[in-house]
């Protein structure tokens, strides 16, 4: 099958399993510097199960077709003439669930607990989840809020500042290797994990699926605070290397970093 069937086979596989996809996507609409032409085949799967699915395809059919993962699009630069592959796009698989959420008795788990684990699908933004810490005064994500990316990109770079990095949080990640088809688990141990670095850097084959984080309950307000200083501190160093005309866009992209 050529690469040009490919792409007409898997279209219409995404079709027929509803998971979302275009072609010629304009690129500069998902990325944090609005900068990139036409994918050939973009597909937005909208959960793990959606991703694991897109990955099988793509493995089983369309494995002449280069492809590339995209979560939120920061630092992100494609050429104007686009990319001749499959993009995948995984701000969608965005799934959270807080492990007092599962307990008979949300009241009861914060009294006999310090500790709260949470799970998490690659594609959650950083910020919203920080967010959603904070609303539940739970603390170890404050450093993340601002960083315009998801938890999956955070994870494979060890994503850091202020102090902290993903390694003080991480617990545990699945990820998907393109070249066996299985989905693999490995522990914070095993991840290898550096000043910005991990093992999936190590592994391009390796697609992250999702996370495991443990945060601590802490004071709301102080956790706020420290979040709102972090961002204040964040803008104020980025502004010097922007140009006076773009600083607007660029704090609203901080603070909104899904606009």
């Amino acid at each position: 099958m050529s690469y040009i069937q490919q792409l007409a086979f898997l279209y219409s596989a995404f079709c027929d399993k509803g998971i979302s996809c275009t072609h010629n996507e304009i690129l500069a609409h998902h990325t944090t510097f609005h900068i990139g032409g036409p994918a050939s085949l973009t597909a937005w799967p909208s959960s793990r199960t959606e991703l694991i699915q897109v990955l099988n395809l793509w493995r089983e059919f369309g494995n002449k077709c280069p492809i590339c993962m995209l979560g939120n699009g920061s630092n992100v630069l494609f050429p104007d003439q686009g990319y001749h592959g499959l993009v995948v796009i995984t701000s969608r698989a965005n799934r959270v669930v807080f492990e007092e959420d599962e307990a008979q008795s949300r009241a009861e788990f914060r009294n006999d607990h310090i500790y709260c684990q949470a799970y998490a699908e690659c594609g959650a933004s950083l910020t919203k989840l920080a967010d959603a810490c904070a609303d539940r005064a739970l603390s170890g994500l404050e450093f993340a809020y601002g960083i315009p990316g998801t938890i999956g990109g955070a994870t494979v770079m060890n994503a850091g500042a202020y102090g902290s990095d993903m390694e003080r949080v991480l617990v545990a990640a699945e990820h998907y290797d393109l070249d066996s088809g299985e989905v693999v688990r490995l522990t914070n141990w095993g991840m290898d994990l550096d000043y910005h670095h991990s093992i999936y850097q190590d592994h391009p084959l390796w697609i992250l699926l999702s996370v495991v984080i443990t945060l601590s309950y802490g004071d709301a307000a102080d956790i706020r605070k420290r979040m709102d200083d972090n961002m204040a501190a964040r803008i104020v160093s980025s502004l010097w290397n922007i140009p006076a005309q773009d600083r607007y866009s660029y704090v609203r992209s901080i603070i909104s970093p899904d606009v």
